[in-house]
């Protein structure tokens, strides 16, 4: 009969995982986003893929800044139309533009309600 070995246990695998995972950021923070290439177009292509990263954490600051001062205005009684139009004038004031209309949620309507004209909403 043989005998068993006690299995091995491995010690702080939590810990071990953090580790890792902070290595693996720092890996990715030394790392450009494109290798170079002796023309120079991959380093052209990192700036621009740069620059779309820091236009989408633009956007994202006005969406925040956006949201949290239309917050208070929300209210029961007031037209979605005034809503609407309180935040494209915002997004103006921002020096943005919408890329698409302003849509909210409406009671039962869980997304995309855009508001027509004259609407009594």
């Amino acid at each position: 009969m043989s005998e068993k070995k006690a299995p091995k246990i491995v010690k702080n695998r939590i810990e071990n995982s953090t580790e890792q995972q902070n290595k693996e950021k720092e890996d990715y923070k030394e790392k450009p986003i494109v290798k170079e290439s002796p023309d120079g177009k991959k380093k052209e292509e990192e700036e621009e893929l740069k620059k779309k990263i820091e236009l989408t954490k633009k956007a994202g600051e006005i969406a925040k800044k956006i949201k949290d001062a239309i917050r208070p205005k929300i209210k029961v009684g007031v037209k979605a139309i005034d809503i609407i139009k309180e935040i494209e004038n915002m997004i103006f004031d921002l020096e943005a533009k919408p890329a698409f209309p302003i849509n909210i949620c409406v009671n039962n309507i869980a997304a995309h309600y855009t508001s027509p004209i004259k609407d009594e909403m």
